[in-house]
Formats: C-alpha cells, sequence, structure tokens
C-alpha cells in the first residue's frame, strides 16, 4: 500500500468538498447565527419555542425560519 498516493487522494477529496460555493455558504451560515445570537434575546426566543409554548406555534415558527433560512 502506497501512503503518500493515498493521503494525496484523501487532500484532494477534502479540497473538493471545501469549494469556495460551500465555504461562502458556510460562512453566511455562521454570520446568520451570530447576528441571530446577539440581536434576538434568549427569552424571546423560549416564549415561542420553548417547553411552555403553544407546539402549534412552535412548529410553525421553525418551519418558518427554516425555509426563509435555507433560501
Amino acid at each position: 500500500m502506497n501512503w503518500s498516493a493515498v493521503w494525496q487522494r484523501a487532500l484532494d477529496s477534502l479540497q473538493s468538498f471545501y469549494s469556495p460555493g460551500i465555504m461562502a455558504g458556510l460562512a453566511t451560515a455562521f454570520l446568520i447565527a451570530g447576528a441571530l445570537n446577539v440581536f434576538v434575546p434568549k427569552s424571546f426566543v423560549l416564549k415561542f419555542l420553548g417547553p411552555r409554548s403553544n407546539q402549534f406555534l412552535a412548529y410553525s415558527l421553525a418551519i418558518a425560519a427554516g425555509i426563509i433560512l435555507s433560501v
């Protein structure tokens, strides 16, 4: 077994996985998550998505947020 070829193939796979498009999407996702963490109070999130909230409302908000954030 040629370990040099194995390592080269692994590095090539990583390079193709972390393409500029993937990195741009990850950077955008981390920026949005950070902005939500800073600007949306925890009490507001727990009010609508916490254990004592209305389940129908919580699921509806989670679905809407997922759709908005995935676009």
